[in-house]
């Protein structure tokens, strides 16, 4: 795999979780928690899969900003092969958006 752009960003682990953890709402552009969610890629610690099972399951499927942090966490945790977050993943298979229960289907394989 081709990681050039992995770190392209310039977070740290915490950096990444404190954005994750912060209300889309209180963010300034919402597209930061997406950059978060995707670079906790470089960092397979058991905080960022916490922080990455906590991207989905506080995510608003009502809200396509929302819906999006929610589709990239569960393609996150798959590329980390995370699984102790299989079961949360699972769930995702129900999931109303098509294109997280794609992600989904890919993260379990």
């Amino acid at each position: 795999m081709d990681k050039r752009f992995f770190k392209m960003f310039g977070l740290t682990e915490e950096e990444a979780i404190a954005i994750i953890d912060t209300p889309l709402e209180q963010l300034e552009d919402a597209s930061d928690k997406y950059i978060a969610v995707s670079h906790l890629i470089n960092f397979p610690t058991e905080q960022s899969i916490a922080a990455l099972l906590r991207a989905i399951e506080t995510s608003n499927p009502d809200e396509l900003d929302h819906r999006i942090v929610r589709r990239k966490a569960v393609e996150s945790l798959g590329r980390l092969q995370a699984q102790s977050a299989l079961p949360v993943i699972r769930q995702c298979l129900k999931d109303d958006d098509i294109y997280t229960v794609e992600n989904t289907v890919w993260a379990i394989g």
